[in-house]
C-alpha cells in the first residue's frame, strides 16, 4: 500500500495546452512553450492548435515523441529558425514593391487571389513541415494526442482533425491565411485557417 501511494504521489500532473494562431502570438507561444519544457514539473498531454498553434503543437507533439522534451525544443527552434529565414527572403524580394514608395504591393494585396499573386506560397510551408513534422508519428500512439481545426472553404463548417487524420496538409490547412494562401486540398474539398472558426478548437 505505500508503495501505490508513493508511486501516486510521484506521477507528474499532465498539461494539456491550447495554443491559439498569430504570427506574433505563435512566436511568443514558442518561447513560453520552451520555458515549460526546461521545468520537470508537467508532462504535456493532448495539444490543440490553430494556424501558428498548429505549427507548433506540430513540431512540438513530433519532438516530444522523437527526443523527449529535448527533441521538443529542437524541433520548435527549427520551425521557426526556417519560418524566419523564409520570411527574410520574401520580404527582401518584396522591398522595391513596398512603402514608403508607391507601395503597390501594399494596396494592391487584398485585390489579388493568392492563387495568382502567391500560387508557390505552400510549397515553402510544406518544406519547412516536411522537416521538422512526422506524420506518422502523429498518426501514432508514441506522440501526445495533436488535434487542429481548419474551416471548409464552401461551406464555412469547421472540421477538427485527430490523431486518426492527421497529415502535413492538415496543419497546413490550418495555418492557410485566404488572402495569402491558396486553399489546401483534403479528401476533395477545400479548407482555410481553422481560426476563423476556433482558436483554437477545445
Amino acid at each position: 500500500m505505500t508503495s501505490i501511494h508513493s508511486k501516486h504521489r510521484k506521477r507528474k500532473p499532465q498539461l494539456h495546452l491550447a495554443l491559439q494562431g498569430g504570427g506574433a502570438h505563435g512566436a511568443f507561444t514558442w518561447g513560453v512553450l520552451e520555458r515549460l519544457l526546461d521545468g520537470k514539473r508537467f508532462e504535456i498531454g493532448r495539444i490543440s492548435g490553430t494556424s501558428a498553434g498548429a505549427l507548433n503543437g506540430a513540431a512540438l507533439a513530433t519532438g516530444l515523441a522523437k527526443g523527449g522534451h529535448t527533441g521538443a525544443k529542437d524541433h520548435l527552434a527549427l520551425l521557426w529558425r526556417q519560418v524566419c529565414e523564409a520570411g527574410s527572403l520574401m520580404s527582401l524580394l518584396t522591398v522595391p514593391l513596398k512603402k514608403p514608395g508607391l507601395g503597390i504591393w501594399d494596396d494592391a494585396m487584398p485585390l489579388l487571389s493568392p492563387y495568382h499573386a502567391n500560387p508557390m506560397a505552400l510549397e515553402t510551408l510544406r518544406y519547412i513541415l516536411s522537416s521538422v513534422v512526422d506524420e506518422e508519428v502523429l498518426r501514432s500512439i508514441a506522440s501526445p494526442r495533436l488535434f487542429v481545426n481548419a474551416v471548409n472553404a464552401h461551406t464555412g463548417v469547421s472540421r477538427v482533425f485527430g490523431p486518426e487524420d492527421m497529415s502535413l496538409g492538415a496543419v497546413m490547412a490550418s495555418a492557410c491565411a485566404p488572402i495569402m494562401f491558396p486553399a489546401v486540398q483534403i479528401d476533395g474539398e477545400a479548407y482555410w485557417d481553422g481560426s476563423y472558426a476556433g482558436n483554437p478548437m477545445l
